[in-house]
């Protein structure tokens, strides 16, 4: 993802890759044991944790380092 997210913060980031990956808020919810409410609050408020960010990044076969 090199480049195309750069300037953007964590949640537009996940924002985006999901956008791009078409992958739901459920998902991202199921994946991470979390409600839609939760994710959907996390994306708002730009508050993720660096093992949820890890998760992610480990099941899509991204880098962390692409989300932060």
């Amino acid at each position: 993802m090199d480049g195309i997210f750069e300037g953007l913060d964590t949640s537009a980031k996940i924002k985006a890759f999901m956008a791009t990956r078409n992958i739901r808020q459920i998902e991202i919810a199921d994946l991470l044991n979390m409600t839609t409410e939760t994710i959907r609050q996390r994306l708002n408020a730009n508050r993720w944790e660096i093992t949820e960010l890890r998760i992610i990044a480990d099941k899509y076969g991204i880098e962390v380092r692409d989300l932060i």
